[in-house]
């Protein structure tokens, strides 16, 4: 191994970001061109953990995928429980791509239950991310039964946290406009009760929408400030950052959003997962309509070169900003309705506009 070292102190002098990654990326092609199976496994399962952290999950679903086929062939390479930890994770991103089939879905969720059967699990996580997976791609009713069936089970040791849990089970109650329900639920998570590396990250997403739409505009508000402040610097959470943007907008605070579309709009110009793209520019679009009822005019403002509507003068009209990025919105919401066979994110967009009061 010691051909590695160089790349490999390299590495853990980095702080995590994406230089981690090319380093990771490096040693696998060092690995890979001698032969060395198990060096190129180890390097793909930790380059699975650093794509998922920092919000490139494409290239850990690539890794990861090519970890499971060398899995198949010698077990004796990983530890199957921890394996099936990294599976779970994937199986929480695939939805977020609009180019993985509903049938590729389907297959990897009984592929999961499969693999648990075979070292003697329970179908409780199975079910788990059934109910995950049916609710990303807009069925809600059957995400309920799955999620029905699994809170019927006792908990193994591959279950998720209990915060986890009863995130997935606030953030369903809220796509499907039960409030009220939703609130009650999520009280021990918004009181600090129920806590875990990604709660209440993810949570507050959720529970701004039904504050919204209950009319709990400054409690909303409170969440999405507090929120907002502990997720500004990871781009995993560039779906949530647009949710808690939509707050923004109701308020009219247009200094404080034009501070966060700037922030992440570099982000989402490198972000392949289309859904969290589609959620971030969704508020993007709806930012700059309700700006452009106060800024008719030309702003100053500097936007991603990969972006098509960059502009070298710098010069914007926020009315056309928000076309662009509405016609960028719809046409990812058309393939993800194309992909679930239904037209939910198109009513999610519906949802949007309703949530920030622009008819």
């Amino acid at each position: 191994m010691s051909e590695y070292d160089e790349l490999l102190d390299r590495y853990y002098e980095l702080p995590i970001g994406c230089e981690r990654i090319a380093v990771l990326e490096e040693l696998i092609r060092l690995a890979d061109s001698n032969s060395h199976v198990e060096a190129a496994y180890q390097f793909r399962r930790e380059l699975t953990s650093t794509c998922i952290h920092e919000g490139f999950p494409e290239k850990g679903i690539v890794a990861f995928s090519w970890c499971m086929s060398q899995f198949d062939k010698n077990p004796e390479l990983d530890d199957w429980h921890d394996l099936l930890w990294q599976y779970k994770t994937i199986l929480e991103l695939i939805p977020v791509f609009a180019t993985v089939s509903r049938d590729q879905i389907v297959r990897m969720q009984e592929d999961m239950a499969t693999r648990l059967s075979h070292f003697g699990e329970t179908e409780r996580t199975a079910h788990y991310y059934r109910s995950w997976n049916f609710m990303r791609m807009g069925d809600n009713d059957i995400a309920l039964q799955h999620q029905e069936t699994y809170l019927r089970m006792a908990r193994t040791g591959i279950s998720d946290c209990k915060a986890c849990e009863r995130d997935r089970q606030v953030e369903l109650l809220t796509r499907m406009h039960h409030d009220q329900d939703a609130l009650a639920l999520a009280e021990p998570i918004m009181k600090g009760k129920m806590t875990c590396s990604e709660v209440p990250e993810f949570t507050n997403g959720h529970i701004v929408k039904s504050q919204l739409r209950l009319g709990q505009i400054e409690e909303a508000t409170e969440r999405q400030q507090r929120g907002y402040a502990k997720i500004r610097n990871d781009r995993k959470y560039l779906g949530t950052i647009g949710d808690l943007l939509l707050v923004v907008i109701r308020n009219r605070d247009f200094d404080a959003g034009m501070a966060q579309v700037s922030r992440h709009l570099p982000w989402a110009a490198e972000c392949a997962a289309g859904e969290l793209k589609f959620r971030f520019y969704s508020a993007v679009a709806l930012f700059f309509e309700a700006l452009s009822f106060h800024q008719p005019g030309s702003l100053k403002l500097r936007l991603p070169r990969e972006l098509e509507c960059f502009s070298e003068d710098e010069l914007y009209a926020p009315a056309n900003l928000s076309s662009w990025f509405s016609a960028q919105t719809k046409s990812l919401a058309d393939q993800f309705n194309a992909r679930n066979g239904n037209d939910a994110y198109t009513r999610m967009l519906a949802e949007h506009r309703e949530l920030c009061e622009l008819s």
